[in-house]
């Protein structure tokens, strides 16, 4: 109840499952995915992962499903688009996610994914992706573990070798931060194997089972990892995204006391100080930009929560508020400070305007707010596909401590000038 008036949550920040089953293999380039609902769902997907990662390794298909089929059913259309998706993109990996229409339909899409498993090569999985009944993080940990159930046993493994599970290539920076993390993991003779979902489907499938160690990031693919740990006898560690020198080290560590290797911390050691120089040099601004602010921040829980350690730990910038948009319900995390979790955005605005806080770590999603209220927007995480990012600028390690500095102070600076802006618009 606001002032006396009952207020429905109508805009809920999280997404639907639809979006957990995208996100989980993109990237993967031999991977199609067959979106078997309204046209709505297959242009959005579409949109927001066209506009957030890597263009040529996405294969999203539509099955056709039009206003007729709602009243005689869409099977023979899905059948239709499995057939047509292996005779021109020739996946190793179909995954059909039936959405909202078809879940209420009634279609028996996995007999008719049995009916054409015999025409094509491709391995094919069907995900429920029913907005009503799952949401996104819910599908992602689903389509992960179907995949590791495909996966090849009795591979040997090695004893240096891991697999880097829940890398998420739709996130800003994302490039960047997977040659950060493959390059300081390495510095360790450690080997990347594989990485979930980046690598292909092919290597997955074949190559998965040669590590002797998989490094889940942030939960993200946790019951792929416990798959793993049961059927081929990996076992698995769940870190923090290395946002920051902390939470590299705590990669690096983590991961060598798992393998019996001694971690070498020389070279993060100078970039520590590299970048201790390079914030010296900019006294000025700080001073002058930074002093008494505070923040909040919202995004998917696997990054939202170890960014509000950096943030606060290394910036020294007091964190708030932090709200996680979806919920990862198979794996919990602590968090210190104050957490929603999956609110409606109008409460979200609601707590920004009422604790006054003066930047927002976030996505494209709260660029309006950010106008509306003049509030710094730092875009640091999906969905954002208002700014690209071409360089070299990874956000995990003390480098990508200082891209975080970096943007948060030109953003500061910005808002600033909107500010002056709208003043003297007024005069």
């Amino acid at each position: 109840m606001r002032g006396g008036k009952e207020r429905p949550l109508l805009d809920p920040i999280h997404d639907c499952g639809l979006l957990g089953v995208v996100r989980s293999v993109y990237g993967m380039p031999d991977c199609a995915v067959i979106i078997h609902g309204r046209p709505g769902c297959h242009s959005g997907m579409l949109t927001l992962q066209g506009l957030t990662g890597p263009q040529t390794r996405m294969n999203i298909v539509y099955s056709g499903l039009k206003d007729e089929d709602l009243a005689i059913g869409g099977e023979d259309v899905l059948k239709r688009a499995i057939l047509n998706t292996y005779k021109i993109l020739r996946p190793e990996l179909i995954i059909v996610a039936s959405a909202s229409a078809v879940g209420i339909m009634g279609d028996d899409v996995d007999g008719v994914i049995r009916e054409v498993s015999s025409h094509v090569r491709s391995r094919i999985i069907h995900i429920q992706a029913h907005g009503y009944t799952k949401q996104e993080q819910t599908t992602y940990e689903e389509t992960l573990e179907a995949i590791a159930r495909l996966c090849s046993r009795g591979s040997r493994q090695e004893p240096n070798a891991i697999n880097i599970i829940g890398f998420r290539c739709d996130l800003p920076h994302w490039r960047q931060d997977l040659h950060e993390i493959c390059r300081i993991l390495r510095e360790q003779d450690v080997k990347i194997n594989v990485v979930v979902p980046y690598s292909s489907f092919r290597e997955i499938e074949e190559n998965i089972g040669k590590a002797s160690l998989n490094i889940v990031l942030g939960g993200d693919g946790i019951l792929m990892a416990r798959y793993l740990e049961s059927e081929l006898g990996i076992p698995y560690i769940v870190v923090p995204y290395p946002y920051g020198g902390q939470n590299m080290e705590i990669l690096i560590e983590e991961t060598c006391r798992e393998l019996g290797k001694v971690p070498r911390l020389e070279s993060l050691e100078r970039e520590r100080e590299q970048a201790i120089e390079v914030v010296r040099d900019s006294y000025t601004y700080l001073d002058g930009t930074y002093g008494a602010l505070s923040c909040c921040m919202i995004g998917d829980q696997s990054r939202v929560l170890p960014m509000a350690e950096t943030i606060e730990s290394e910036l020294g910038l007091p964190v708030e508020l932090v709200v996680v948009r979806s919920r990862n319900p198979f794996y919990t995390q602590n968090s210190r400070f104050e957490t929603l979790y999956e609110i409606d955005f109008n409460e979200f605005v609601n707590n920004v305007v009422r604790r006054d806080v003066d930047v927002i770590y976030g996505s494209t999603f709260e660029r309006v707010l950010s106008s509306r209220y003049n509030k710094v927007l730092v875009r640091v995480f999906y969905p954002t596909f208002d700014e690209i990012v071409l360089t070299d600028r990874p956000l995990v390690g003390f480098r990508g401590l200082l891209t975080i500095f970096e943007k948060t102070l030109n953003e500061i600076m910005r808002c600033q000038e909107r500010t002056e802006v709208r003043y003297f618009s007024n005069l």
